[in-house]
């Protein structure tokens, strides 16, 4: 398995004026892949640490893409803005980045189908993007995500303080109303998020401190804004109806609640003109259900799904 060359070599500039360029990572094993996965990685985490999900994937003849968000990953830490959106709205550069990263990877690869799948904080961007690309892409597996709920809008009203107050200060009490982490200074401690929200270590490195960081007043409200966004009621009305979706959830993911949550996205693609929702709905798992434990059955249904959707664009 190897990294893409060309990511070496050429620069894809952000929508950021606070970074020179959008990390990216690349796996495939394969001169010819079948098919494209870009990874958009959740709140407090980078894109590289998806490379054991990557290699799930490559494993199935797939090229897999992730890249970093603003605000994380390497390029935000030598630049100590690890958990910092900045002063541009964050939604709007995400989802610009996101975009970059698609159309340049799709002029090395034209012909290929391409896939994006979301994770938590980057579902709800998954969703924003789709709002303006949704042609781009060939289908959309959105793990760990949940429906509108009213704390996002009173969060969102109140974001303007946060972001006006201190907005580079990390702010430490929220992460723990959030994830419940006691306040330390010890990485090894503050990177052990309960069980259903963050995955017992099971043999991956800890990148201490590129996942498991605290945020700061401006990434949080910030975060709570492009939440709002995401899940308003209309937040469907502008993409194409046509578009495979897959829903992936761990039943114990304190986010979804119990997996109602769930269900109640799915009616929501539903009831808005998509005939083609699956859910994906994995027991005993939580919030990272990609991510820990016996990973070979949520990989083979997900595999699966990948199958169907191969299937009928070939058909």
């Amino acid at each position: 398995m190897f990294a893409l060359d060309y990511y070496n070599t050429v620069t894809i500039p952000s929508a950021s004026p606070d970074r020179p360029y959008i990390p990216v990572y690349a796996w495939q094993n394969a001169d010819h892949p079948k098919a494209i996965i870009h990874i958009v990685h959740g709140m407090s985490e980078f894109g590289g640490r998806y490379k054991k999900v990557a290699e799930s994937f490559v494993d199935q003849n797939f090229l897999v893409i992730a890249h970093d968000h603003i605000g994380h990953g390497g390029l935000a830490k030598e630049h100590n803005r690890l958990g910092y959106f900045g002063t541009t709205d964050a939604a709007k550069v995400m989802v610009e980045d996101l975009h970059r990263v698609v159309q340049a990877t799709k002029k090395h690869y034209p012909d290929l189908p391409y896939y994006v799948l979301g994770h938590s904080m980057g579902a709800y961007i998954t969703r924003l993007y789709l709002g303006q690309y949704s042609e781009e892409v060939d289908g959309v597996l959105l793990s760990g995500t949940n429906t509108h709920s009213p704390i996002f809008a009173t969060g969102a009203a109140l974001a303007p303080i946060l972001n006006t107050l201190h907005p580079d200060a990390y702010n430490y009490y929220i992460h723990q109303k959030l994830f419940g982490t006691g306040i330390t200074d010890d990485p090894a401690v503050a990177n052990a998020f309960p069980e259903y929200w963050y995955p017992p270590k099971n043999g991956e490195e800890p990148d201490w401190p590129l996942v498991g960081f605290v945020f700061t007043n401006n990434g949080f409200a910030e975060l709570v804004k492009i939440a709002h966004k995401a899940t308003k009621a209309s937040w469907t009305r502008n993409i194409r109806k046509d578009l495979p979706i897959a829903i992936i959830a761990g039943r114990n993911d304190p986010l979804i609640n119990g997996g109602k949550e769930t269900h109640k996205l799915a009616k929501e693609f539903t009831r808005s003109g998509f005939d083609d929702v699956t859910i994906m709905m994995f027991e005993n798992r939580g919030h990272e259900c990609l991510m820990y434990g016996n990973t070979r059955p949520v990989y083979q249904i997900i595999n699966n799904w990948f199958k169907k959707q191969l299937k009928t664009i070939h058909d």
